[in-house]
């Protein structure tokens, strides 16, 4: 761009914004349910030690997923709850993050694909815009 033309200026979290959120919620839901499918498959790989944090990951990545199965009837059915939405978010978003350290830890042992571990990580950090993703038409 040029030097003081700001009309061009374009915030680059803004960009991934738009990008991340033209995936569908679907999408994510599928690349959740595969991920979980691949660590249960890849238990007898992990340190006994390990197991804890792993079923924790696993049931973490359910929730997650839970969670978007919910806010994708609510949404198509035109019932959701913006007030509890918020809640929801604030209390289980900081619970997700603290799980990233499992999620790239087990991933550097068991070899995730790491395009779509990026991609849970950042629906997880931009759970409070998840009114800019997309869904799927019924």
């Amino acid at each position: 761009r040029y030097i003081g033309d700001w009309s061009s200026d374009v915030c680059s979290s803004d960009l991934l914004l738009y990008i991340m959120s033209n995936l569908s919620l679907e999408y994510y839901i599928i690349i959740i349910q595969d991920l979980i499918d691949k660590i249960k498959n890849s238990i007898s790989i992990i340190d006994e030690h390990e197991i804890k944090n792993l079923n924790k990951l696993i049931k973490n990545l359910y929730k997650i997923k839970d969670f978007l199965d919910e806010y994708i009837f609510q949404r198509k059915n035109k019932i959701l709850n913006q007030s509890s939405l918020k809640i929801y978010v604030s209390d289980f978003q900081p619970r997700m993050k603290k799980q990233f350290y499992n999620l790239d830890y087990f991933n550097s042992k068991i070899g995730f694909n790491d395009i779509n571990v990026n991609r849970i990580k950042y629906l997880i950090n931009n759970l409070e815009k998840l009114h800019m993703f997309k869904i799927n038409k019924i």
